[in-house]
């Protein structure tokens, strides 16, 4: 990986990334709730979010009782990805499922995830879950940094490409 100072550039024009590479890119986010009806108001009064049901077996299992519910905070796709830069989608999770909020962000897809997560770990971050499930886009590690934010860090995969709307405002 290459150290970079980090410095403060007011005036400095967004970072374009090279064509199909959705490494740090920011998806999505997770947001655990203690109350649902009351998250659920928050976020629909105070943002103006859009809200639907996760369908049963999407990341994470959830109850009528304590349902998932996914979160548009921007215009959308059908899908619910973003389809103008500067929205991700939100999933309200409850706290039993996702005790803290966690960034969904893609991490390279030419290099293994095992690699990605060697190279946070020699810099402190801990690894506190993960998933290698059958279906290819659900290969992914959640990490906690030395502060104790965690990320989902989710592997690319091959047939991922710069077709999507919400991907297609930063080519090269």
């Amino acid at each position: 990986m290459n150290e970079k100072s980090v410095t403060n550039y007011p005036y400095r024009p967004p970072k374009k990334y090279p064509k199909k590479s959705l490494h740090g890119r920011v998806r999505g986010m997770m947001i655990p709730y203690d109350e649902y009806e009351r998250a659920k108001k928050f976020y629909v009064y105070t943002f103006g979010w859009d809200v639907m049901r996760v369908p049963q077996g999407v990341f994470l299992e959830d109850t009528d009782e304590r349902p998932n519910v996914m979160c548009a905070t921007g215009p959308s796709q059908v899908s619910w990805e973003a389809s103008v830069p500067g929205h991700v989608w939100a999933q309200l999770v409850a706290r039993e499922r996702c005790s803290k909020p966690q960034v969904f962000m893609e991490v390279s897809m030419d290099v293994p995830l095992e690699d990605t997560v060697a190279s946070l770990t020699e810099r402190g971050w801990k690894v506190v879950g993960n998933s290698e499930l059958d279906e290819d886009w659900a290969d992914f590690t959640v990490v906690e940094d030395p502060d104790g934010n965690r990320e989902l860090l989710w592997k690319c995969p091959d047939s991922r490409t710069w077709e999507e709307p919400e991907a297609d405002y930063d080519k090269d």
